[in-house]
């Protein structure tokens, strides 16, 4: 059968795809009114920037703002993702953010304890603050992990602050901020503190409990 449109690496039977200037959905099916331009979509998948958005049922307005209940949010381009951020309630603004209500982090369709009370993911190309999405995995000697999970804040056009953290499962963890600001033709730096607590070696022996504390700067 041939692939679908969104999700390049899978083998579904291709669904009826709609386009407009906000970008393109795929859905089971849809009810839409070309004067109005409202319309409801049943089970849609729609692009934005790096991330698709999956929805079991939504409605759009004249301002192609969709609303949509039961879904998720990924940047992994698989039918079934590696990771994703679960939600009843969403909320799509084309070319800008999707807006939240309580949230998971799920990883292998398995619930986390990572979420919060609302979300607010960007997707644009402009300087906007936002929640970095950890990356998860596993060491011999620390286990498993997320690490590089945190916030993004836009201070500025010029400026930006990134809080990061990390978490192993042996009991090491790690946080960092690192400030980067730019102004073109005239000057640019960055400086970065970060605290790390390394345990190495099983529950009986523990090897290495080394703390770290590492300063840099540049302009």
């Amino acid at each position: 059968p041939p692939r679908s449109t969104l999700f390049p690496y899978t083998t579904l039977f291709r669904s009826p795809v709609f386009s407009d200037k906000a970008g393109s959905y795929e859905a089971d099916s849809m009810i839409y009114n070309y004067k109005t331009r409202k319309g409801i979509i049943n089970r849609v998948v729609t692009k934005q920037g790096e991330g698709y958005i999956v929805l079991e049922k939504a409605k759009k307005n004249a301002q192609n703002v969709t609303f949509g209940r039961n879904g998720y949010f990924t940047t992994c381009n698989l039918a079934r993702p590696h990771f994703h951020i679960q939600s009843r309630r969403l909320k799509l603004i084309p070319e800008k953010q999707i807006v939240t209500g309580l949230f998971n982090l799920y990883v292998n369709d398995a619930p986390t304890p990572l979420g919060f009370l609302f979300g607010i993911f960007p997707f644009t190309t402009r300087n906007t603050s936002g929640i970095i999405i950890p990356t998860y995995g596993e060491e011999r000697e620390r286990g498993f992990f997320f690490r590089q999970g945190g916030y993004y804040w836009a201070v500025s056009p010029y400026v930006g602050i990134t809080f990061l953290s990390d978490f192993y499962t042996n009991g090491s963890w790690g946080v960092s901020m690192r400030t980067e600001y730019k102004k073109r033709y005239r000057y640019s730096g960055r400086a970065s503190l970060a605290f790390n607590k390394n345990i190495t070696g099983d529950e009986i022996n523990r090897a290495i409990d080394r703390k770290s504390t590492r300063l840099n700067s540049s302009h």
